[in-house]
């Protein structure tokens, strides 16, 4: 894993209590400042900072930032790990009469944080970078103790089109209630229903042919299973496609075909799933031979596949798991408080989210090429997520092994 990027090293932090104190009690500290300290005092909608280098940062309201803990160094709070210090979200930044310049911010705890007051809370079922918004209270911190900004990006579970979560990147799927000690997913679904555990994509990464999650996209479940419980789970529902690589290929949400279909898809060729769906017709004698040969539903199916690029076939009959590998530059660096745009995707990491996105655009894609609602563009590979003829998803079931033949416990269908 790439060690991260060093930071410019801070002036003096002011204000802030230098004993130790630990990540439950990021309530205000005595003689921090409250509202009422600010009543007459001028907000900003952003503020910079010079460091010892003489270098200028901006931060600005809704940036979410790394803050120096209290009792550490700041001088040496730009060498730790980013999970080391404490993460927030600037709401207000004030200055007070003698010209202090004060950031109202609201808290992320991490899951060891939850653990130290809710003992019932296991951090294990959660990852090292995953945060949890403290919804409760917000207080004052002097905007010497920011160490830099940082990126958190808020994840559900049953997205069908996820943000890019890398694995050194801060992300959201729970809030969190410090009075109440309650802790919320913003989607019911996040946890497997089959052993009652969220997904951890670092349990996955540890252990990836028991804890890579399957996700069924189909309208009655969109829902994800760990890889372990599905082989264990028997189903009494048969796979309405034998074949399984044409089977997940027609998975898709209703609501893609129905955001991808023209007004004149009445009088287009039908979509694949409904192919697959109409009854194969019982053989005369003169038809046995035929029938024998296997033609039918699925190898209709599969003849309309034929002019279609491989690579565009082969990408939408993966499986969608999670996590997978992308093709991704290096991360961007920092030079004089901007990031860098990374250059285009070379090397390979973790994406937490999944190849959801990626394999559901092509399925999509060659759903509405079928159906003649749309034509096969030039650069289709960009489209969808394809770079240098590489698919930017890659699903891994296992070090050695291909992603097993799986049945979702709900529809019956491959997953």
């Amino acid at each position: 894993m790439t060690p991260p990027p060093k930071r410019p090293r801070r002036r003096q932090r002011l204000g802030l209590p230098t004993r130790r104190s630990t990540r439950k009690e990021k309530q205000a500290n005595p003689g921090t400042p409250t509202d009422e300290d600010f009543v007459a005092s001028k907000t900003f909608k952003s503020a910079r900072v010079e460091d010892a280098q003489g270098d200028v940062h901006e931060f600005c309201i809704e940036d979410d930032i790394l803050v120096v803990p209290s009792g550490q160094d700041p001088d040496t709070a730009h060498l730790v790990p980013d999970t080391e210090n404490w993460v927030a979200k600037i709401k207000k930044i004030v200055r007070s009469a003698n010209g202090e310049v004060w950031v109202k911010v609201e808290w992320y705890w991490s899951a060891q944080d939850i653990a130290s007051i809710v003992k019932s809370f296991e951090p294990s079922s959660h990852a090292a970078y995953e945060l949890f918004p403290d919804v409760d209270s917000q207080n004052y911190i002097p905007i010497e103790s920011i160490v830099d900004t940082v990126k958190v990006i808020l994840y559900d579970d049953c997205d069908l089109e996820p943000p890019l979560i890398g694995p050194t990147t801060f992300f959201c799927r729970h809030t969190f209630r410090p009075k109440t000690k309650r802790v919320t997913p913003f989607s019911l679904k996040e946890i497997c229903s089959l052993c009652q555990r969220p997904y951890n994509p670092d349990a996955s990464k540890n252990f990836p042919e028991s804890l890579t999650m399957h996700f069924c996209p189909r309208d009655t479940c969109q829902t994800a299973w760990h890889s372990q419980c599905l082989s264990t789970h028997a189903t009494k529902k048969r796979p309405t496609c034998t074949d399984r690589n044409l089977s997940l290929m027609c998975s898709i949400p209703s609501d893609l075909i129905h955001l991808s279909t023209s007004p004149s898809a009445s009088t287009s060729p039908p979509s694949l799933m409904s192919l697959l769906s109409k009854p194969k017709p019982t053989p005369s004698r003169s038809q046995s031979k035929t029938a024998k040969r296997g033609r039918g539903p699925e190898t209709n199916v599969l003849s309309l596949l034929e002019d279609l690029p491989q690579g565009l076939v082969e990408l939408a009959s993966q499986p969608i798991v999670k996590p997978t590998l992308e093709p991704r530059g290096e991360p961007p660096k920092k030079r004089r408080g901007k990031r860098i745009a990374p250059e285009e995707p070379e090397n390979v990491i973790e994406n937490v989210a999944g190849n959801i996105t990626t394999v559901l655009k092509a399925r999509v894609l060659i759903n509405d090429v079928l159906r003649g609602t749309t034509i096969l563009p030039r650069d289709w590979g960009k489209k969808i997520g394809w770079h240098d003829n590489k698919p930017n998803v890659t699903a891994d079931c296992g070090e050695d092994s291909p992603c097993p033949p799986l049945l979702c416990p709900t529809c019956g269908e491959h997953i």
